[in-house]
């Protein structure tokens, strides 16, 4: 007999769908502010929605497929366990950071985020690395994650270089 899901869990199995929907509403909205045209009202619901999407997405079991009797040191729980719901808190900072940075509001109330958001973002790119050299199995499930996570820091990094 099947034992019963979580409520959560069946809530959180929506939370994909709508991250790529405020992902191209925040891309849109992005968009038309880097061009002039602002669209505030797009702009924070976009970008409330995509860090609240990411945030909840740390919580989401990964369903990697492990073997039955299969032993996992600490480089494989880190990488495919611990790395993940670190950058899915860290992308959902930067994105709230970039709200405030597209609000117009002071660099000292975003630039502290943009630096912390940074450093786990690109501190967990060097972890897969060494994963990778190291021979992590499974490290294939992790990976569209950090393809979230690149186009997050680009557009961190180029607002936090901005003349």
């Amino acid at each position: 007999m099947e034992t019963p899901r979580s409520p959560l869990i069946k809530i959180l199995s929506f939370v994909p769908w709508a991250e790529r929907i405020f992902m191209v509403a925040a891309a849109l909205a992005l968009a038309l502010s880097f061009t002039g045209n602002p669209s505030t009202p797009l702009l924070v619901t976009s970008l409330v929605g995509l860090g609240v999407s990411f945030f909840l997405t740390a919580f989401i079991p990964m369903d990697i497929p492990y073997e039955e009797n299969e032993r996992l040191d600490f480089i494989h729980l880190f990488t495919l366990t611990i790395a993940p719901k670190i950058v899915y808190i860290g992308m959902a900072i930067a994105v709230m950071a970039i709200l405030i940075n597209q609000l117009g509001l002071p660099p000292e109330r975003y630039l502290q985020f943009f630096l912390a958001s940074g450093f786990i973002i690109v501190g967990s790119f060097l972890v897969i690395i060494v994963a990778w050299a190291k021979g992590v199995k499974h490290i294939g499930y992790i990976l569209p994650m950090y393809y979230r996570a690149l186009p997050v820091l680009l557009v961190m990094a180029y607002l936090y270089f901005k003349p």
